[in-house]
């Protein structure tokens, strides 16, 4: 399933999301442009955390810009755009960068207690996003979604409720975590579930 959009419009311009996708768009661009691999020196190592190295902290922050493809970029991007409008409308400009990052590093701590001993660099902002997701689904259980469905004779758009997407969506990260690969599967759970449980807190009063 690909979501394409969702049908529920944020009252305000989403500034934060708008930045984060020109941002992260922008690095990846430089990234290909200058053939430099930004992966291996801002990219996250947990074997780094392990020895105690207080760099390493940065290297949460700047994992979050930085992307091996295009598609990886995109899917990230694509996420980000569909549910994070909202959230940051619920949220207010401040808040949500705030929740953005926070939840982005409870997603790579997470993903460095399963791997700490790893000296591959995580690098994307699919656990941030994972977290705004997490959100999503607090702020906005009655949503809908209107998803992709590309099953070969059989290209659909269909429209379903923004919970039962969401939930697949965390069954599948559960299901793929055992095999693990190249992507931190980890994290997209702990950001999500970090998003539940932080979204309250970083929700602008009324």
């Amino acid at each position: 399933m690909i979501p394409i959009k969702d049908e529920k419009t944020p009252k305000h311009f989403p500034v934060i999301t708008v930045l984060l996708v020109l941002l992260n768009t922008v690095i990846f661009i430089l990234q290909r442009y200058t053939k430099v691999d930004f992966a291996e020196f801002a990219g996250f190592v947990p074997y780094m955390l392990s020895r105690l190295r207080t760099i390493s902290f940065l290297f949460i922050f700047s994992s979050m810009f930085i992307h091996g493809s295009f598609l990886h970029l995109a899917g990230n991007m694509l996420y980000l755009w569909i549910f994070g409008d909202n959230v940051e409308d619920r949220m207010g400009h401040l808040h949500f960068i705030f929740f953005y990052f926070i939840g982005g590093i409870i997603a790579t701590l997470i993903y460095a207690g399963f791997s700490i001993h790893s000296t591959i660099p995580l690098i994307g902002a699919s656990g941030a996003i994972s977290a705004v997701m997490g959100a999503y689904l607090v702020f906005f259980p009655k949503s809908r979604v209107l998803v992709l469905i590309p099953i070969p004779f059989f290209i659909r758009i269909l429209s379903m409720p923004g919970v039962l997407f969401l939930v697949i969506w965390l069954l599948i990260q559960f299901a793929n975590l055992p095999a693990g690969g190249n992507i931190a599967f980890s994290a997209h759970i702990g950001g999500f579930f970090g998003g539940i449980l932080l979204a309250k807190a970083f929700e602008k009063r009324r």
